[in-house]
């Protein structure tokens, strides 16, 4: 067991923040470190490095051999594979919304959205058609005059 290690054990104990100090003075180096190995900005690392030293200090089990600090690093590139996922999966959805456009309607695992462009007036058999749909952009003209000729 290193110096960091009984920190945590410590800091688990008592809750004294000078020993959460004591841990992050000795640990966020390793942050910085992974924040240039994967060319990530700084001010994300440090949320991410904040979030992953929580989780480490609540579930790292000394019993299993591991030192915290070689923990505490898995758990952070773990917190950030998450985030990167997050961040494809919105992208992947943006893509599928507009790769599967068709008739003004764009479908995706089952979601509709409905996008309507210079509407004046929706007929009823347009309105028909615009039901259930998950998401709408309706997009009209503000002319009151051109509103009121629209057929």
């Amino acid at each position: 067991m290193n110096k960091i290690d009984k920190l945590v054990l410590d800091y688990r104990e008592t809750n004294d923040r000078n020993l959460l100090n004591d841990i992050v003075e000795k640990t966020e180096k390793l942050s910085f470190k992974i924040a240039h190995e994967y060319k990530i900005n700084i001010d994300d690392i440090k949320y991410h490095y904040g979030v992953a030293l929580m989780k480490a200090i609540k579930k790292w089990d000394k019993d299993k051999g591991v030192l915290f600090s070689s923990y505490l690093t898995t758990v952070l590139i773990n917190e950030l594979k998450m985030e990167w996922r997050k961040k494809q999966d919105k992208f992947e959805r943006e893509i599928c919304l507009y790769a599967n456009f068709f008739n003004d309607e764009f479908i995706c695992d089952e979601e509709r959205l409905i996008y309507m462009t210079d509407t004046g007036y929706v007929s009823s058999k347009n309105a028909t058609y615009m039901m259930d749909a998950d998401y709408y952009i309706i997009e009209s003209n503000h002319d009151v005059n051109m509103l009121m000729n629209t057929s």
